[in-house]
């Protein structure tokens, strides 16, 4: 029983050049664009990730600082909650953009790090818990907040 094939595989049969002409060129052009486009796809993407873990904030020691509610995110219930908590004190820059905080009412340091982009700095404060700040304080301060510190 004979597995081969009954066609002889050095037999090669003769093409068109003008077709096989017209295909490599087509070949050729598709990969140029592919490449075009994955450059392209590339730089775009860099640009997202260079823009969502930009580290150079100007957070420095000493600032006051809201911390972002991750809880918020994927918990059932806490679409009520606020985006940001908090009124903490920059204790310790760690590199990285990693920072270590205190409260500022209590004065109890957080065990837990966070990273810069994760906080926002805070001029303002209302004075105590039932008392708000104003749209119109609460805009300023947005549009005067470094790039990395407005909320996504």
């Amino acid at each position: 029983m004979d597995l081969q094939s009954q066609e002889d595989p050095t037999q090669v049969e003769s093409v068109n050049p003008v077709l096989l002409d017209s295909l490599i060129e087509t070949r050729k052009r598709s990969n140029e664009e592919a490449s075009k486009n994955i450059e392209k796809a590339q730089a775009r993407q860099k640009k997202n990730y260079d823009h969502r873990h930009d580290a150079s904030c100007d957070i420095k020691v000493g600032d006051t600082v809201a911390i972002k509610n991750s809880k918020r995110i994927h918990r059932m219930g806490y679409k009520m909650k606020p985006l940001w908590i908090g009124k903490y004190i920059v204790v310790d820059s760690l590199g990285k953009g990693r920072l270590k905080f205190q409260n500022a009412d209590t004065g109890k340091k957080l065990a837990n790090t966070y990273h810069a982009s994760k906080v926002k700095l805070r001029q303002k404060y209302a004075k105590g818990p039932d008392e708000r700040i104003s749209e119109e304080e609460t805009a300023a301060e947005i549009k005067s907040s470094p790039k990395c510190q407005t909320p996504a």
